[in-house]
């Protein structure tokens, strides 16, 4: 039932975001595997970067990557870090694509439509990706657990150690949100 919820939640979520793209690629809802539109294909590169960003996090202080707490055990699935990447995926990745499509920083005739493939960045625009998402990763922002400034990525490291702590410790794990 937990799914069924997210499910729902997830399409009301994603049904507002849509209303929010002032440029000209738009998003009507999401779709992955293959990314029907720029905007998708944008939302799915970011989640890919971020997933293998925390999976090495994770890997690094000795977690099973493959064995989580929200996904489900599937060969090859690094399901900790899916599970682990929830709570920063619309913070980071969503308002980044915003960012970029919104301030026109990436358009349409960045992507190439492959057909039943989907859509692909090109190798130019992809280079420009690069270094706009090492920036945004890189910002600090403020962290609603102990309301210090840091990074991204050194809240990853903060919210996996957390969570050996609630492991190994019993301590409670509070999740990273947004306070911007």
């Amino acid at each position: 039932s937990l799914m069924g919820i997210e499910g729902i939640a997830a399409s009301v979520y994603f049904r507002a975001f849509g209303k929010m793209f002032r440029r000209d690629l738009q998003f009507e809802k999401r779709q992955r595997r293959p990314a029907r539109d720029p905007v998708n294909a944008l939302l799915s590169f970011g989640y890919v970067l971020i997933t293998n960003e925390m999976l090495s996090v994770i890997c690094s202080i000795g977690f099973e990557p493959y064995i989580g707490y929200l996904h489900g055990v599937d060969y090859g699935r690094p399901s900790l870090a899916l599970d682990m990447i929830e709570e920063f995926r619309h913070s980071i990745i969503d308002r980044f694509t915003l960012f970029m499509v919104n301030n026109q920083i990436l358009d349409v005739d960045d992507f190439d439509d492959k057909g039943e493939e989907g859509f692909y960045l090109r190798d130019e625009p992809k280079k420009n990706y690069f270094v706009q998402f090492e920036r945004y990763m890189n910002r600090e922002v403020e962290n609603n657990i102990t309301m210090e400034k840091k990074t991204y990525r050194n809240l990853f490291r903060s919210q996996a150690h957390k969570l050996m702590d609630t492991i190994l410790k019993d301590e409670y794990y509070e999740p990273f949100s947004a306070n911007d």
